[in-house]
């Protein structure tokens, strides 16, 4: 039975055969292209990571610093929204993003305001 081509044996042995030398090349070869495009995906990705944490750091830097100022308004006038917004929504940024360190306390000037125009003063 074995002596047939179709036979479960001759089937079995098929996979063990050894290769030739091109194939065994073209192995190792497909193998370390593939290292060295997994080494270069890493690379890269690192470089994109690491540029957007160094934008984020800058604008937790820049809303840290706009969160904290104080709205200075005319005796008898009224804070414009718009002036109260961009601090409210630099202190909302701040926080979303998950900027380390702690954000100084509103101005009491600002805390007002937002009230006013029932913004977040947070």
């Amino acid at each position: 039975m074995s002596d047939q081509p179709h036979s479960r044996a001759g089937w079995l042995r098929l996979p063990f055969r050894p290769i030739s030398r091109g194939a065994a090349r073209a192995v190792v070869f497909l193998f370390v292209l593939s290292l060295v495009i997994g080494a270069l995906n890493f690379a890269w990705t690192s470089r994109v990571v690491n540029a957007a944490n160094g934008r984020v750091q800058a604008l937790c830097r820049f809303d840290a610093d706009l969160g904290t100022v104080p709205l200075t308004v005319p005796k008898g006038a009224r804070a414009p929204r718009f002036g109260v917004l961009i601090i409210s929504d630099a202190r909302t940024a701040w926080r979303r993003t998950g900027c380390p360190g702690r954000l100084g306390p509103p101005d009491p000037s600002f805390v007002k305001w937002a009230r006013y125009y029932r913004l977040p003063a947070g």
